[in-house]
């Protein structure tokens, strides 16, 4: 099942899953965004991080609060004891 998720055509699967009573939506990525109303908006918020440089994060649509910190690296929160 899993080649045919990577490999199947968006709207065969939204026809597929049509009246079904699942519900479904096609998910974007970032690049997809490119609409005005998108970038007018605020919805696609960079943070810079300390490891590895600017990462791309949609924003919330709630503007309080907002991504002010890049998220932490692998194990940096972790406690070692």
């Amino acid at each position: 099942m899993f080649t045919s998720v990577c490999t199947d055509m968006v709207w065969e699967w939204l026809n597929l899953f049509e009246g079904s009573g699942i519900p479904y939506a096609a998910v974007n990525d970032i690049q997809a965004a490119k609409p005005s109303s998108v970038l007018v908006r605020n919805m696609i918020t960079v943070v810079e991080h300390p490891t590895y440089g600017p990462l791309k994060f949609v924003n919330t649509p709630i503007k309080k609060p907002s991504i002010r910190e890049a998220p932490p690296t692998l194990g940096q929160h972790t406690v070692h004891g």
